[in-house]
């Protein structure tokens, strides 16, 4: 163990590498928020200093470290100029930034960030300049050869009034061709149409006894079928599963129906935590979507509050490791536990995925209730837990081994 580049005492371990590999990209793309400014303020900095960006840099390494990809990120878009018509944008400050973490450059195991978002730019003053600019966006992607779902996050959880600006939205992108447009809410009639990827939170997906808690709850099949072919389905958390009050309600009905669902809060059961891994190879979602996770930086001293939107922790699942706190030399985001248990959760997830690829997909659906079999029922013991993982790592094994992968040297599946 080393702290500040000095040797701090030796501790010795053992490890058992299996013949397989998790890929080291995520197999489930993911978006959570980060966000500079929200980090500079946390460690006391000025966002345009350099000391700043390093330390943005040091956070999303710590996400992709998780398995996740991030949005927001600093947030500025690259200049653009119009020449007849044409965006011409320059890309070197947004490559500088982004590059490393888009073509698998930043870790030793060259892990990518599975997904980015189009950064808005207040340089496009109208309709075709904008869908310009959308254009040489995804222009630029395709150029670079970057692997990550380039998408476009509309208005974040629009409400009637806001469902003009979402249509808007949605036409000038599609507009511009080759960008998905990503909409948070549930089915409604009034934006069909208008999600590339459609995001309702965790408690929309499954059907539940008593108060309901999503205005238009579609198990994830139902949902499909209503919606236009090659929509995306991802989903998220918000205080709309784990409850928005901040305390009991003194209804026990709703109270019985915020609780239980899987959470990324700080006092509730670890299992939670890890749950929306094996919960997306139950349903089939394919991706997740999370507002942030450096929110409480903004408006108070995370070491000592975290409570945020009724839920200890919604929003913030990293600490400010200043210098005064750590009592180091430099800097560096503090990782919660809840962001362990994540990551072992999209673990999971890919111990599910390769054995269905390995082809046996029967064994994999098999496992997944033992750890969840809803978005409320999650086993919470988490012995069991760890007994499914190596009994998956057991079943993982004998496929490998009896595969084309292990006849020949160095392959991954």
């Amino acid at each position: 163990v080393k702290a500040d580049g000095s040797g701090v005492a030796p501790v010795p371990f053992t490890v058992e590498v299996q013949p397989f590999a998790l890929p080291a990209t995520a197999s489930l793309p993911t978006s959570f928020g980060i966000s500079l400014y929200s980090i500079a303020r946390g460690h006391g900095l000025s966002p345009e200093a350099g000391e700043a960006g390093a330390r943005l840099r040091a956070y999303g390494r710590a996400l992709l470290e998780h398995r996740l990809s991030a949005h927001g990120m600093s947030m500025s878009a690259p200049p653009v100029r119009f020449e007849e018509g044409r965006a011409v944008v320059d890309f070197r400050a947004y490559e500088e930034e982004m590059g490393p973490f888009l073509d698998g450059s930043l870790l030793p195991s060259g892990a990518r960030f599975t997904t980015a978002e189009v950064r808005d730019s207040r340089q496009c003053s109208t309709e075709k300049e904008k869908v310009a600019y959308y254009r040489a966006f995804a222009e630029h992607f395709r150029r670079k050869g970057w692997s990550a779902q380039l998408f476009f996050y509309a208005k974040d959880e629009p409400k009637p009034e806001d469902f003009p600006l979402v249509r808007a939205q949605s036409a000038r992108v599609r507009a511009a061709g080759g960008i998905p447009v990503l909409v948070t809410a549930p089915l409604d009639e009034a934006l069909r149409g208008t999600a590339d990827i459609l995001t309702p939170t965790l408690n929309c997906f499954f059907p539940r006894p008593g108060p309901e808690t999503c205005r238009n709850v579609q198990p994830l099949s139902k949902l499909r079928s209503k919606l236009p072919a090659g929509t995306r389905v991802w989903w998220y958390q918000s205080c709309n599963s784990h409850g928005c009050t901040g305390g009991p309600a003194e209804d026990s009905a709703v109270e019985r129906a915020y609780s239980g669902w899987a959470s990324y809060m700080v006092d509730h059961p670890a299992p939670l935590n890890r749950a929306m891994g094996p919960l997306a190879f139950l349903s089939g979602v394919e991706g997740e979507l999370y507002f942030d996770t450096v929110y409480a930086y903004n408006t108070k001293d995370p070491w000592k509050d975290v409570f945020e939107f009724g839920g200890n922790g919604d929003g913030t699942l990293f600490y400010p490791g200043t210098s005064a706190r750590l009592g180091t030399k430099k800097h560096q985001p503090v990782v919660s536990l809840r962001l362990k248990h994540i990551r072992d959760g999209l673990e999971d997830y890919e111990y599910l995925h390769l054995l269905a690829r390995l082809g046996d997909e029967e064994s994999a659906r098999a496992f997944t209730p033992r750890l969840a079999r809803s978005g409320y029922e999650i086993q919470q013991n988490i012995e069991t837990w760890e007994q499914v993982r190596q009994t998956l790592t057991a079943h993982l094994r004998k496929r490998w081994e009896s595969s084309e992968y292990a006849k020949r040297p160095g392959v991954r599946p």
